[in-house]
């Protein structure tokens, strides 16, 4: 809406207002042409999302320009107001698709953002994972090396004590080693998978073995003692 008057009373000024145009309707379709053609050069310069919210900003730019023409014409504009503000279908279309865009793109880089999140705590729990069945292992393998030394020790104590009977007795210690090689062979006799055993029957096997077991004892009793671990 345009509110606009003759710009002065005297006689200059009454003739360019009546003479300017031959009729009313002449004077309106210019007026229309200049406030479209000012609205459009600053619509030109304006993001379209930003134009709805600048309704005082396209009044003040029109009423300017508005001014310096129609003072020629012998008017004046008092007032201008924008009742409504509507865009042609391809720029409401364009628009919608722009609004489109960035709904998409947020809509996007939200699931991008998610997808890094569960990736991550992914690899954390599978990390987490990881170490505490290392550290069982760890505390596995220790039990059952503490048990295996704890089972060797008792053999040792049980062979000891076996072999001061013997020589209470009278017998040779060295015969318990005899007892323990007989011993294996049964014990692979009753648990191996094959059908047959080969072992020395012969009349000196068994003087073999002893000697055989002694050597190795005697070796093993010249070893160096093992490195202390490490602090």
């Amino acid at each position: 809406m345009v509110l606009y008057a003759v710009s002065a009373a005297d006689e200059d000024a009454i003739k360019k207002a009546v003479f300017s145009f031959a009729s009313m309707a002449e004077f309106q379709l210019a007026l229309q042409r200049t406030i479209d053609g000012s609205i459009r050069q600053f619509v030109a310069t304006t993001k379209q999302s930003d134009i709805l919210g600048m309704r005082a900003e396209i009044v003040d730019h029109t009423k300017k320009n508005l001014d310096e023409v129609v003072l020629n014409w012998g008017y004046v504009v008092r007032d201008i107001q924008i009742t409504d503000m509507t865009f042609d279908q391809v720029i409401m279309d364009s628009m919608a698709r722009v609004v489109s865009s960035k709904n998409l793109l947020a809509a996007a880089s939200n699931e991008g953002a998610a997808l890094l999140v569960k990736r991550t705590k992914d690899a954390e729990a599978e990390a987490a994972y990881k170490t505490i069945g290392a550290e069982a292992e760890k505390t596995a393998s220790a039990l059952r090396g503490e048990g295996l030394a704890l089972f060797r020790k008792n053999v040792a104590d049980g062979m000891k004590s076996a072999a001061d009977s013997l020589k209470e007795a009278g017998v040779d210690p060295n015969f318990l080693l005899f007892l323990e090689y007989t011993d294996a062979l049964k014990y692979v006799a009753d648990h191996s998978t094959g059908k047959v055993l080969f072992m020395d029957s012969g009349a000196g096997a068994s003087t073999k073995v002893v000697q055989g077991i002694l050597s190795m004892a005697a070796d093993l009793a010249v070893l160096p003692p093992p490195a202390p671990p490490p602090a």
